[in-house]
């Protein structure tokens, strides 16, 4: 995907850990950035990870591990 990057726009849409480890995300979120590719993590949900990743615990936004993770790599930016 890297050389078709430098012509075509990519978008990688719901991305996610679906165990909600953060251990997938952040490496591809960090790829992502370096090769112009962008990406929307999903979900902003309260599904735990077991059918469909999700960033936050409760709906007063408290982050899964997962969700740790994209906050993190998303700060690292102006």
């Amino acid at each position: 995907m890297a050389p078709l990057a430098t012509t075509t726009p990519i978008v990688i849409g719901e991305l996610g850990d679906t165990d909600c480890t953060g251990h997938f995300s952040p490496p591809l979120l960090t790829w992502a950035d370096a090769h112009g590719v962008s990406y929307t993590p999903w979900a902003w949900n309260v599904a735990g990870c077991a059918a469909e990743p999700s960033l936050i615990t409760n709906y007063s936004g408290n982050p899964t591990a997962y969700g740790v993770g994209v906050r993190t790599h998303l700060l690292r930016f102006p």
